[in-house]
């Protein structure tokens, strides 16, 4: 007798199941999301990640970086379903003081902790609104909403500009940083904190970043629905 048939029946007395990996975004299908608001867009690699998992409806991505959103707005003009703002998100209405990369997946309105990132090699500003004023803009009759935040270091300031706006949302995913590498960057723990006040429960978690040379990680993927 295999092991794995018995520690199947044995948890299943407990009322829990053994259940085969799933590819991460097949939750999006499970939960029946209608629209995925996607922040930090960067140039759409999460958009590419959902459509190849067979998520076919609404997205729409906001990028406050003026070439990256330059880039995704090129690649949405062929997706019907694929809306594209130029916007950071944030705690309040205004413009922000974006700092530009190298990388410009690291573009971020914090510095950061040291010199490890890549190179600065400029400064953009640009506007920023609250999720509370853009939701009922673009909501539609999207009836379960999914939101992606990877920020890069903004993610509490946008949940707190999100007051009303989170009561609308069946789940999250959520950049969590074990290690911060931003200054003022909240650790992982306290988004997670953050998000069971807002009544949001993690279900799952992948790696994003590892540190090839010390294996440590520093930032996760999490996935969270509402309880």
């Amino acid at each position: 007798m295999s092991l794995k048939p018995a520690i199947r029946r044995a948890l299943s007395r407990f009322g829990y199941q053994i259940g085969e990996y799933r590819p991460f975004h097949e939750f999006l299908a499970l939960r029946g999301i209608d629209l995925v608001l996607d922040v930090g867009a960067n140039r759409g690699q999460y958009v590419d990640e959902i459509r190849a998992a067979g998520y076919g409806a609404r997205v729409v991505s906001f990028e406050p970086q003026r070439r990256a959103f330059e880039e995704v707005a090129r690649r949405a003009a062929s997706d019907p379903h694929w809306d594209v703002m130029h916007l950071a998100l944030g705690e309040k209405a205004g413009i922000c003081r974006l700092n530009v990369y190298s990388d410009d997946r690291f573009s971020s309105i914090h510095d950061f902790q040291d010199n490890r990132g890549p190179q600065q090699t400029g400064v953009e500003i640009c506007p920023m609104r609250t999720l509370d004023e853009v939701l009922p803009e673009i909501a539609g009759d999207a009836q379960r909403i999914f939101v992606k935040l990877d920020t890069q270091g903004s993610e509490r300031e946008i949940i707190a500009g999100a007051t009303a706006a989170l009561d609308q949302v069946t789940g999250m995913l959520v950049e969590l940083p074990l290690a911060p590498i931003y200054r003022d960057q909240p650790p992982m723990e306290d988004l997670i904190a953050l998000l069971r006040a807002r009544g949001f429960e993690p279900w799952h978690l992948r790696h994003v970043y590892i540190d090839e040379a010390s294996k440590r990680s520093f930032e996760y993927d999490g996935i969270f629905f509402r309880r």
